[in-house]
């Protein structure tokens, strides 16, 4: 993993909320399992790597400036009725095997939805 016991694209987020990917080497998450004691760290498995930035070097890729993934206020999770409402519409409009440019090229086209969930917060924001 180039060096990096866990790597995030969601912990500075600048690709839209939802096209997140989390990736941990087996040794930090062999350390992890045998040293977490707090409850939370057992249930959320990278939080004990998170809390432990001194032991385990991260890395946060980020979507380049200006490319079209640079998006972080749009919200592509499902959390709140909002989000179901935007879900469904997309899904109402692509066919099957998109991709995130794909959904992206539909919220381009239609802008207004971005809206539709905006205003909702991120409930599971782990490393706040």
């Amino acid at each position: 993993m180039g060096g990096y016991a866990y790597a995030a694209n969601d912990m500075t987020l600048t690709f839209p909320e939802g096209i997140d990917g989390h990736v941990m080497s087996f040794a930090a998450l062999q350390t992890s399992a045998g040293e977490v004691r707090d409850s939370c760290e057992r249930e959320d498995t990278p939080r004990f790597i998170w809390n432990n930035p001194n032991r385990f070097p991260i890395f946060n890729p980020e979507a380049t400036p200006g490319s079209v993934l640079n998006r972080p206020e749009i919200r592509l999770t499902v959390d709140y009725a909002e989000d179901m409402d935007l879900t469904r519409r997309l899904y109402g409009r692509l066919r099957e095997g998109f991709s995130t440019y794909d959904v992206l090229d539909v919220l381009h086209a239609q802008p207004d939805w971005i809206a539709l969930n905006a205003h909702c917060e991120q409930r599971s924001a782990a490393y706040l």
